[in-house]
């Protein structure tokens, strides 16, 4: 069975963070997300973050609560670093694959923090999206993905620190270029497709400069950035980044195109996925009431 991208909703804060943490963020993102949506037919919940409001205590759960879905419901958080909310599109994914579940959420939101000084502090930034995977009326195909997962310690945070702590450019050489790069060859490998045929890449953006190498890397064409990089914008916002980045292309791709997205979780992992719209995609975007471009 097929699964698709029924709806991707997305939020950022808005003035003061006082009053804000990831579980609110979230919350409007998916409210974002289930406009149209049947919610008795949410099946399922995934929750990624690196930044929870609580050590115990499912913020997938409350999520599920607040927006109202069927109490019967697979939910759970999610944490491998910044693709936290990309693995938990695979779960949902996999249990729509499966006809375990009709459609399912799966939701990536962050508040990124970085010590006083240190060169992460301007790039950090907070946001939230929700993805609404169904097996049927989707605008967006999720074709097939991949995953790796290895022992690197570029990029942690102790669980009493409230800061993460980095291998500086080691980060990038050791941890994001080296597992992104193989991520999209394994893609590749799997789906059998020709560089050619990609009309956006989407890839997490942890800074300015590493998505553009791991195009130089590749080979690719920095143009199938265009649409994607949001990071001036939005910097990057850890687990909702590189979906932030997947929302941006869908808000102006066209029919029967082609999308590879990367994301990159330090520790390290990176899941690679192939999407494709159809032609509802139109549809999707002259219904959005928020857009990021």
């Amino acid at each position: 069975m097929k699964s698709g991208i029924a709806n991707i909703g997305f939020n950022v804060p808005c003035g003061s963070m006082v009053d804000q943490d990831t579980y609110t963020l979230a919350i409007e993102a998916c409210e974002d997300a289930l406009v149209g949506i049947d919610r008795s037919k949410i099946g399922a919940c995934y929750f990624g973050t690196e930044t929870k409001p609580y050590a115990v205590k499912s913020t997938a759960s409350m999520l599920a609560s607040t927006l109202r879905l069927n109490e019967a419901v697979f939910a759970a958080d999610m944490e491998f670093a910044c693709k936290a909310g990309t693995s938990a599109l695979q779960v949902v994914s996999a249990l729509v694959e499966s006809g375990k579940i009709e459609s399912g959420l799966a939701v990536g939101s962050d508040i990124a923090e970085a010590e006083t000084g240190d060169v992460l502090s301007s790039s950090v930034g907070a946001g939230a999206v929700g993805v609404v995977v169904s097996n049927d009326n989707y605008f967006c195909e999720i074709v097939d993905y991949v995953s790796l997962a290895d022992d690197v310690s570029d990029f942690w945070r102790a669980q009493d620190s409230p800061t993460p702590v980095h291998e500086g450019r080691f980060t990038g050489e050791g941890g994001y270029l080296k597992y992104v790069v193989k991520a999209y060859n394994l893609l590749k490998e799997k789906v059998a497709f020709e560089d050619s045929e990609i009309d956006h890449l989407v890839l997490h953006m942890p800074n300015a400069k590493f998505p553009f190498k791991v195009v130089d890397l590749l080979g690719l064409d920095k143009s199938l950035l265009e649409y994607s990089f949001v990071f001036p914008k939005y910097k990057n916002c850890f687990s909702a980044c590189s979906l932030m980045g997947l929302r941006a292309v869908l808000e102006k791709a066209e029919p029967n195109q082609n999308i590879v997205m990367i994301s990159y979780g330090s520790g390290a992992g990176s899941d690679a996925f192939m999407l494709k719209t159809n032609d509802r995609v139109k549809e999707f975007q002259s219904n959005l009431t928020k857009r990021i471009w």
